[in-house]
């Protein structure tokens, strides 16, 4: 097993398929999202987001993923999501610097 869930297992009491929905979560996918890659339902997917709600003391999605980095922040910077989503802010940043410099140098 993968080190994240061990961690999500032992900390929260997560099943295996429990924590793999969380970790999913907390790179910042939906939970439709989470369920097609998972390759479950989506009333299994609820029905697992239901049960970390419970061992977790959290109520919402936003509230779990604070819980969870909070208690485990090695998570938190592990998550290829996330850092596909850094890059791909860094790369509209700079797509947004060559239209800027593009519309400088035409004239109307």
């Amino acid at each position: 097993m993968s080190e994240p869930i061990d961690l999500l297992k032992c900390r929260f009491g997560l099943t295996p398929a429990e924590a793999r929905l969380a970790l999913h979560l907390v790179a910042g996918e939906t939970l439709r999202s989470a369920e097609a890659k998972l390759s479950i339902s989506y009333e299994t997917a609820r029905t697992h987001l239901k049960n970390i709600f419970g061992k977790t003391g959290t109520c919402r999605q936003a509230e779990l993923v604070i819980a969870i980095v909070t208690a485990l922040p090695e998570l938190r910077l592990s998550s290829p999501v996330i850092e596909s989503r850094e890059a791909l802010a860094q790369g509209n940043k700079s797509l947004a610097q060559t239209n800027k410099s593009l519309e400088g140098g035409q004239s109307n």
